[in-house]
């Protein structure tokens, strides 16, 4: 973690948008070969068929997941690209990327009450009580991710202005967005429930 916090932006500051690149790799190579484990060597020539198949099995529904999310993620942004242009769509990407922390916000909140929801689920709760659970864990999700909201809209106009002045036209998109994105708190109690019971 403090390889990919540090090596990246080192990077940029020597080399700029190739020194981030290249501290990206640095940063991954570091956390692909961990000192802490005793035997990190990897057999070489040893293939076995039922664990690539295992892993193909599990890995390629993830790794599908992953690309799937990448297009959903960045569809927005080449629309505006194609429509309205690449600066616009420069200045829109900074704002939904900011506004998005406001699910990052409601991710981790949610995960507090994960354990909760799966206790409640293993000792055999019924589902009128695990639905109902759930409904109150998306309100309160709801209510934290609008003061979560309230308080980047306050926040978040003066630091571009202050930082990042060539920015400031996005402001109100970022606004209106993580508004947006606080809404989307309503199901997350659902979406725990739904992890908690598989």
């Amino acid at each position: 973690a403090l390889a990919c916090a540090v090596l990246p932006v080192a990077g940029t500051v020597l080399w700029g948008k190739a020194g981030l690149a290249l501290g990206f790799g640095a940063a991954w190579l570091v956390a692909a070969r961990p000192p802490s484990l005793p035997d990190s060597r990897v057999a070489i020539g040893v293939v076995d068929k039922a664990s690539v198949l295992m892993l193909v099995r599990v890995g390629l529904p993830i790794t599908l997941a992953g690309v799937l999310f990448s297009m959903v993620t960045s569809v927005d942004r080449l629309i505006i690209a194609k429509t309205l242009g690449l600066a616009t769509s420069g200045l829109y990407g900074v704002a939904a990327l900011a506004a998005g922390s406001a699910i990052v916000f409601q991710q981790g909140l949610a995960m507090r009450f994960m354990p909760h929801l799966a206790e409640q689920a293993a000792g055999h709760a019924t589902r009128g009580a695990l639905l109902e659970h759930a409904g109150r864990l998306s309100r309160r999700l709801v209510l934290w991710a609008l003061a979560y909201a309230l308080a980047f809209a306050l926040a978040y106009p003066p630091v571009v202005r202050w930082f990042l002045p060539e920015y400031v036209p996005s402001t109100r998109v970022a606004v209106v967005l993580v508004f947006a994105c606080a809404g989307l708190g309503i199901g997350s109690g659902y979406a725990n429930l739904l992890m908690a019971t598989g």
